[in-house]
């Protein structure tokens, strides 16, 4: 059973959060066009003398930095080592209040605006100075704050982009930041062999793949087969899966998550029984499936008849909302 429309991986994944497109700005007018490069004329100009101002220090604080070397019988490495020593290590923290606040204020002034007509940061953040509520905020509506904008973060970095040209994009910056696997491999000595093939067969992602020095060889001698063959078999194998459109599929996908999960807790050959859930599995070994799709009626993965319940069910076991849990 398939959906009516495959155009793309966001259509194929109804069920799951999709990244919000950028619309494209107005055309402008011969008069913004001119007033355009007027600014950035100025811009320019600002910009060069800006240049020529920190040039002017640098070569004044390299004097000064050099005679309190030669004042202090050191070199001048040593003096510039003890004014810039700071720590390359930073510490996970989260989201402070004036971004909370930025980015409620973006959210509120922007909402319907297109891409070139919205604010600038520095107009948000001069609208959240002015704006007397910003500032008298109750802890429920910091904590509301803070909820929006780890939810929008979330949206931008695991949703679905909602066209193949940014889920192409997407792959292409990841890919870039895994060839450092090459200077891995010089510190460590590590050996990897990275394959990237599309999942459906209308993006525009190309196939793509990372071999770390001689890994290649691994394939033809050890499994005796070439890399190219490989490669060229998984796509194959990527582009005629149906993982969200086909009913059979995502049935075995389903019951295998929920199966598999319940015996790696307990390192038996558990049988999960829908029918007699509560007796059979909650009180028998004192677990239970916690985070089940709100609106799914608790049913074998086999009967679910319909694509939507079982992505529903399938995303929430993939992305950890629903899950086992022991009681305590």
């Amino acid at each position: 059973m398939e959906r009516g429309d495959s155009s793309s991986w966001a259509s194929c994944n109804p069920t799951c959060p999709v990244i919000p497109t950028w619309s494209h700005p107005a055309c402008l007018t011969e008069a913004q066009k001119a007033s355009c490069a007027l600014k950035t004329a100025q811009n320019k100009e600002h910009s060069k003398s800006l240049q020529d101002a920190i040039a002017q220090f640098i070569q004044d604080h390299g004097k000064k930095l050099h005679e309190l070397a030669l004042a202090h019988h050191v070199s001048d490495e040593h003096v510039k080592n003890l004014i810039s020593l700071q720590t390359h290590y930073k510490k996970t923290h989260k989201p402070q209040l004036c971004n909370v606040l930025v980015h409620a204020k973006a959210k509120e002034v922007n909402n319907g605006l297109m891409h070139g007509q919205k604010y600038t940061m520095a107009n948000v953040q001069k609208m959240v100075t002015e704006d007397p509520n910003m500032h008298n905020l109750t802890c429920e509506q910091k904590k509301e704050f803070i909820k929006q904008l780890m939810d929008h973060r979330e949206l931008q970095t695991s949703s679905i982009p909602a066209s193949n040209m940014v889920a192409a994009q997407d792959a292409v910056t990841v890919m870039d930041g895994i060839l450092q696997l090459h200077a891995l491999c010089d510190r460590t000595g590590i050996y990897a062999t990275v394959l990237m093939v599309c999942r459906h067969v209308n993006n525009q992602i190309q196939s793509t793949r990372i071999v770390i020095d001689n890994a290649s060889e691994f394939w033809e001698d050890q499994m005796e087969v070439a890399l190219d063959n490989v490669a060229h078999q998984f796509e194959e194998w990527a582009c005629i899966q149906k993982k969200c459109e086909d009913l059979a599929s995502l049935q075995r996908q389903v019951a295998t998550l929920i199966l598999s999960r319940l015996r790696a807790l307990f390192l038996m050959d558990i049988t999960m029984n829908y029918q007699n859930y509560d007796k059979s599995i909650v009180l028998v070994y004192g677990i239970k499936l916690d985070g089940w799709p709100v609106g799914l009626p608790f049913l074998a993965p086999s009967h679910m008849h319909t694509v939507v319940k079982k992505c529903t069910l399938h995303d929430a076991l993939k992305t950890g909302t629903c899950q086992w849990k022991k009681l305590t």
